[in-house]
């Protein structure tokens, strides 16, 4: 150190010095003063963590939502297939589609054509007097030409006029399936 003062001198000076530094050394490294940085450490980072918890939790739970939705949906899919009546609806829809086209030519046919629809191609009906339970002015039902009213068979072979199987016969008056019920038309 230093040589110019006493020898005395120099080893008190080495002594306090060699003390400050140890006291130094334990107030920077004492336990109380470690535990306020981590304290303070603690402090800063815990809030952030617990927010990442909370966003994690809720993550999963919109996943676990989501994976059990699409297996219902893949479960609902494989057993939609399974069914057989969508092929059926699918041909109820073709059929319809094609009637309804069919009703749409037949009205453009009458708004064009001036004359009235061949009477070869309607069906030949006898009109019945209503019964006497309805208003004579609601429906008349028409019975096949080979077949008198009051029999016991209500169905025959070769019953044409309550065919429903979805031919289209239309008079002049008016366009609907005929099923052997025509509304009566007043002049």
């Amino acid at each position: 150190m230093a040589n110019f003062l006493e020898p005395d001198i120099s080893t008190r000076l080495l002594r306090v010095t060699t003390a400050f530094n140890d006291v130094l050394y334990s107030c920077a490294n004492e336990p109380s003063l470690g535990m306020y940085r981590i304290q303070e450490h603690v402090a800063v980072t815990v809030p952030k963590l617990v927010e990442q918890r909370r966003q994690l939790k809720e993550t999963c739970q919109r996943v676990e939502d989501a994976c059990y939705d699409l297996e219902y949906d893949a479960k609902t899919l494989t057993d939609m297939a399974k069914i057989t009546q969508f092929s059926g609806v699918k041909q109820n829809l073709l059929r319809a589609i094609e009637l309804h086209k069919k009703l749409d030519e037949l009205e453009i046919r009458k708004r064009t054509s001036y004359s009235p629809i061949p009477a070869a191609s309607l069906p030949v009906t006898k009109p019945q007097p209503a019964p006497p339970s309805l208003p004579p002015h609601t429906l008349t039902q028409t019975t096949p030409t080979n077949q008198t009213p009051g029999t016991k068979d209500d169905v025959s072979d070769s019953d044409t006029s309550t065919d429903i199987t979805g031919d289209l016969t239309a008079d002049s008056q008016n366009l609907v399936p005929d099923m052997g019920i025509r509304p009566k038309t007043f002049n």
